[in-house]
């Protein structure tokens, strides 16, 4: 037997086990009835604020609303694109059911401090609305209280999370923000004067205080100046004391352990390569199943023994 003959024939098991319907939207609805029925939480919205052209699945198991409940510090989102088929056609194409968008909380497990999701939610749109409906259902259907936020450098994300929780902390990915700057460097600049800059626009990143920071921006300044004046007016924007907040690290309470949005980029890579779906789009009631939520448990709840192995004396 070949190798993409095991594969479809796994593929095949799957289908079997995650479509509880023929039709997507009926087999999804039946599955988040069921995690009702097993204690967790369970949200499908066929139209956000009035717009029937956007939809929304959210859940969250038993397991995952205890770990929710347990871990009410910094908490990471992140979104992945091509893991999920839309519920809706396209609109050039209505027998063409494009990619949709699949977002994960996901927390640092007190216990191991290992990464555990806590929430999972599918939908066609990445607008603020959308992420606003999620988060208002966790906040009042799931308790979820977290004390900050870490999402990418996106102006949607941060605006969804302000709107439901007020003076909220919500930081940068320290990775993130730095492909930004790189981004812009290399737009502005040559290779060659892109590769003189990068060091002293690093300095000014990865500055350990304030006085350390102005410095690095002075010096940057000072050296490269008038013909970076537009990269210069590029990195004082993001100077601005509610812009300076979200991704200087020195100024964050506690100084955190958790700086980047990598634990829940590994999890939705490990996703796409469990699935396959880095081929492929599968169904979206593929991500509800059943057996995907018993592995997301056992998989922590192993974590959990091998922890508590490790601290027996």
């Amino acid at each position: 037997m070949l190798y993409d003959d095991v594969r479809a024939a796994v593929y095949r098991q799957k289908t079997l086990e995650s479509r509880k319907s023929a039709y997507p939207t009926l087999s999804v609805k039946l599955w988040l009835e069921q995690i009702g029925l097993q204690g967790g939480k369970g949200k499908f919205m066929d139209a956000i604020e009035g717009d029937a052209t956007k939809f929304m699945c959210a859940w969250s198991t038993k397991f995952q609303l205890k770990v929710m409940e347990a871990n009410t510090g910094i908490m990471c989102m992140d979104s992945t694109h091509k893991t999920v088929k839309s519920l809706l056609p396209s609109r050039d194409n209505d027998m063409v059911y494009t990619s949709g968008f699949l977002f994960t909380i996901l927390v640092r497990d007190r216990k191991t401090h290992s990464s555990v999701p806590i929430a999972f939610m599918i939908c066609n749109s990445e607008s603020i609305e959308t992420l606003t409906s999620w988060l208002l259902w966790l906040k009042e259907d799931c308790g979820m209280n977290p004390s900050k936020f870490m999402v990418d450098c996106s102006v949607v994300e941060s605006e969804a999370i302000a709107r439901v929780f007020r003076r909220m902390d919500i930081y940068y990915c320290s990775f993130h923000v730095g492909q930004a700057w790189e981004r812009k460097l290399r737009e502005l600049h040559n290779v060659e004067d892109s590769n003189r800059m990068r060091g002293a626009m690093k300095a000014i990143r990865k500055a350990g205080t304030d006085e350390k920071r102005v410095e690095a921006m002075n010096n940057f300044e000072a050296r490269f100046l008038p013909g970076a004046q537009a990269l210069v007016n590029y990195l004082k924007k993001w100077m601005l004391p509610h812009k300076l907040e979200m991704w200087a690290i020195y100024m964050r309470q506690g100084h955190q352990e958790i700086n980047t949005n990598n634990l829940v980029e590994s999890w939705h890579k490990t996703l796409k390569s469990q699935e396959g779906a880095q081929s492929t789009c599968r169904r979206l009631d593929i991500h509800s199943a059943r057996r995907r939520r018993r592995r997301l448990q056992d998989n922590v709840l192993q974590d959990r023994k091998r922890h508590a192995a490790n601290q027996t004396p």
